[in-house]
């Protein structure tokens, strides 16, 4: 229940950044922390109740007095068949999936907000925020040196009369 509620949760902020952007109710909506609230209760209601006595184990593996002995023995690294049984587990997975939700909602939120502040172009970074997280922040950040760069040149128009050079303009950032 609360794996598709805290989905369909999120569903009406990407829309609204996406489908109306400019609305004043979409930017004050999107811009607050309190947005973030419901998926953190959620988050913190299911890593409570997916908690075993094996959880912290499986997450940071290792022990105090084998990494004191002798030579260099990393410990509390998780190692990649505990967190696949970690997240075997019906109620950790659901943890995830709002932790997921809420980091992939939060990164749209900072491209959408930076789009807006700056001018630059934000849906498609919106959409793969939603979709995929780390790959949005990566197309927004590569769009946002682009547009920073191609705001700053000027741009020259040339007739048989002369060239005109019209300066960039803008805020400073």
């Amino acid at each position: 229940m609360l794996f598709a509620a805290s989905t369909l949760y999120c569903v009406p902020f990407f829309l609204l950044m996406l489908l109306l952007p400019y609305w004043r109710p979409t930017r004050r909506i999107v811009r607050h922390d309190a947005t973030f609230a419901p998926l953190a209760l959620a988050y913190l209601f299911l890593l409570a109740h997916s908690w075993q006595p094996d959880t912290w184990s499986l997450i940071l593996p290792g022990s105090f007095a084998e990494g004191f002995t002798g030579g260099f023995k990393v410990q509390f690294l998780p190692t990649l068949e505990g967190i696949m049984l970690l997240f075997s587990r019906l109620t950790t997975a659901a943890s995830l999936w709002v932790h997921l939700l809420a980091i992939n909602l939060f990164a749209a939120r900072t491209a959408f907000l930076q789009g807006l502040e700056h001018g630059i172009p934000f849906r498609h970074s919106v959409v793969l925020c939603a979709a995929f997280g780390p790959l949005g922040m990566v197309s927004h950040l590569l769009t946002r040196a682009f547009w920073r760069k191609r705001r700053d040149q000027g741009v020259a128009m040339s007739s048989r009369d002369g060239t005109l050079i019209i300066m960039p303009y803008g805020q400073e950032t």
